[in-house]
């Protein structure tokens, strides 16, 4: 996903499900993207599809088990931001590599 896209708006990727827009409640789709626009403008890398990706599945995972409220779904985020080695303050890369940057 790149900025401004959606939790929503990516049925072609194998994270997403068709049912994940079924699953939530308009709100609930708008704070979770909230939440991922969020974590992932403060961060170097953020815009990278990987790391979106990865908020993204931990931002769902929790709004899944019944925690909607903004502040739980920006925890989960961060908590992935953290599992990948990201910080707001880090210039460094993650952890991982993307297959676009020829890692």
């Amino acid at each position: 996903m790149r900025q401004g896209e959606g939790i929503d708006q990516q049925p072609g990727s194998g994270w997403w499900s068709e049912t994940t827009e079924e699953r939530f409640d308009r709100r609930t789709l708008a704070t979770m993207n909230l939440a991922l626009d969020r974590i992932c403008e403060n961060v170097p890398y953020g815009e990278d599809h990987a790391v979106r990706k990865r908020v993204a599945e931990q931002i769902i995972k929790c709004a899944t088990s019944g925690k909607t409220a903004l502040g739980e779904l920006t925890d989960a985020g961060q908590r992935a931001l953290i599992s990948l080695g990201c910080a707001a303050n880090s210039k460094s890369r993650p952890r991982w590599t993307s297959p676009f940057d020829g890692g």
